[in-house]
């Protein structure tokens, strides 16, 4: 697999950095590796060359983005919610920037009602209403498609007064606000976690640091989620996780070690002391289920943890400056033969 050698950031020092409000279009356009890229290239180097090619965020990691605003930036997450129009049944979770169609569902309307809720003057809609019977049950439904001027003049239709929309936004609808809000006021009834403590911390702050290998200075970054400075001059540093199932110590551990979430954490608390200067003591984990019923646990990371994630992170910095070296080296997770021993684990 061959190296995009555009995508490969510039291997040179500049000065370090920290910032307390950059922008994260800003952040993300940075000319450095972030922990994504870190981890793929623990894995093994042609991981590394694949997330260059595609670094596109997920469905799931954008809607943790939007519970990391409720929780972490509540004026950006009302800003964001000023701009969504209001949710109609069917809509889509998201609403892509290339959307070329709309689907929405009326849950029979025009079926009960007679007529159409949508305006007068779509007349590139067609509106087709149907009854179905299903175990006895008479069902009213109606489905109406729109092609893209259809979809803007229904988004105006439905526009509530003072509500910004810019159609070409990718944001995201009501129901994923929704339930980001959901998630963040579960979130603030446990007991060890007060809203004053993102108050008084510091929230998504930035940083830029340099990896020295040979004649190579590996550009790094991070944005860590929340950043408690302690009086004696040293910090705590925290991380806020997002997912689907409920984030239990079990399925926790595992996700940390599927995820590689523990490099994470040691790099960014590596890159930190090198910016300030000041000692990072601890590293915690806020872990919330987005979906109902959002359950919450909070973790600290302990020094085993600790230790295997800066042998990770540490690992990752290496092959990414092999690459540099040499963009078409060897990629694979081993250039070696191995040897298989204890079978006792596995069933044979």
């Amino acid at each position: 697999m061959k190296t995009p050698k555009d995508k490969l950031a510039t291997a040179e020092a500049k000065p370090c950095r920290y910032w307390e409000n950059l922008d994260e279009s800003d952040y993300r356009s940075m000319d450095a590796y972030g922990s994504t890229l870190v981890r793929a290239a623990n894995t093994s180097i042609d991981k590394f060359r694949l997330k260059l090619e595609d670094d596109e965020a997920t469905y799931a990691m954008r809607k943790g983005a939007v519970a990391h605003l409720a929780v972490l930036e509540p004026a950006r997450f009302q800003a964001l919610k000023a701009k969504t129009p209001p949710a109609r049944p069917g809509d889509n979770a998201w609403r892509p920037k290339h959307l070329q169609t709309a689907f929405l569902r009326c849950n029979g309307d025009c079926a009960t009602a007679g007529e159409c809720p949508a305006p007068d003057d779509l007349h590139s809609w067609e509106c087709v209403a149907e009854r179905k019977t299903e175990t006895g049950t008479t069902v009213n439904s109606c489905q109406k498609y729109a092609d893209r001027d259809g979809f803007d003049k229904l988004l105006e239709h439905y526009q509530q007064d003072g509500v910004e929309y810019d159609p070409d936004a990718d944001i995201p609808s009501r129901d994923v606000l929704e339930d980001a809000e959901r998630c963040r006021d579960t979130l603030l009834e446990h007991p060890q976690i007060e809203k004053s403590m993102f108050e008084e911390s510091r929230s998504e702050v930035s940083v830029r640091w340099y990896e020295k290998r040979r004649d190579l200075s590996i550009p790094l970054k991070g944005r860590i989620d929340i950043e408690i400075r302690l009086p004696n001059g040293k910090s705590i540093l925290g991380d806020l996780k997002t997912g689907r199932s409920d984030p239990s110590p079990h399925q926790f551990k595992r996700k940390l070690s599927r995820y590689k979430s523990h490099a994470q954490a040691a790099g960014y608390s590596r890159g930190y002391e090198i910016v300030t200067g000041r000692d990072v003591v601890e590293f915690f984990y806020i872990a919330t289920q987005y979906d109902p019923p959002h359950h919450t646990w909070m973790y600290v990371l302990g020094d085993e943890w600790i230790e295997a994630g800066r042998e990770r992170y540490l690992d990752g910095v290496s092959n990414i400056s092999k690459v540099h070296e040499d963009p078409d080296c060897y990629g694979g997770p081993s250039d070696e033969i191995v040897k298989l021993d204890n079978p006792k684990p596995w069933r044979l």
